[in-house]
């Protein structure tokens, strides 16, 4: 099969983009991760470490959130778009 024979149906990649933001539901950051711990560890120094630390985790939990939700809504953007080039090529035959 040649590229030109790729056929993938629109249901298929509509199922995908809910497959994927169904994942990213299950990917949380737990909130006790960015809570203070200097009562618990005793030593300002490395609680204060620790809270940078986790402030840069909830960073990269976020891009990494945003990012999902992107892939997520890629596949039903194409179909849409795809959909949408069919319906202006249709009108102008």
């Amino acid at each position: 099969m040649s590229m030109s024979e790729l056929r993938v149906g629109a249901a298929h990649l509509r199922l995908v983009s809910t497959d994927l933001s169904a994942t990213i539901a299950v990917v949380p950051l737990d909130p006790s991760f960015c809570i203070s711990h200097d009562d618990l560890l005793g030593a300002r120094p490395v609680a204060s470490g620790l809270r940078d630390g986790s402030a840069q985790q909830a960073s990269r939990a976020h891009q990494v959130s945003d990012a999902l939700q992107a892939v997520a809504r890629f596949p039903a953007s194409a179909v849409t778009s795809f959909s949408e080039a069919d319906a202006a090529l249709a009108r102008a035959f």
